[in-house]
């Protein structure tokens, strides 16, 4: 599952060498959002951010997985992570702006 959320729609490795564990993971996300909290969310929402911008994901792709996650309620959107916006180079705060207003700049 943190492969397939941190990797941008990429399964990893496992999943690659063996396709029929792909249902489990999707399975495993449909049910996750139950165990967790709002504060999860928040550091899950920083991850995807963080971890977009260690790949230099590209934007179409960072759009299209983030919406998924979010649409599976395991990252915000529209929220402020005290210091993240800083914390980013320039052209990696596009990733913030995406999540905080739905747009990139």
């Amino acid at each position: 599952m943190a492969n397939w959320m941190f990797r941008f729609g990429d399964y990893g490795p496992k999943i690659f060498e063996d396709p029929s564990l792909k249902p489990a993971v999707e399975s495993a996300f449909q049910r996750i959002k139950s165990v967790l909290a709002d504060e999860n969310l928040v550091e899950f929402t920083l991850a995807a951010i963080v971890a977009a911008a260690a790949q230099d994901v590209p934007m179409s792709i960072f759009k299209s997985h983030f919406d998924t996650l979010h649409k599976l309620g395991l990252v915000m959107k529209g929220i402020n992570i005290y210091g993240a916006e800083e914390r980013l180079v320039e052209e990696h705060r596009p990733f913030y702006y995406y999540m905080q207003y739905g747009e990139t700049s």
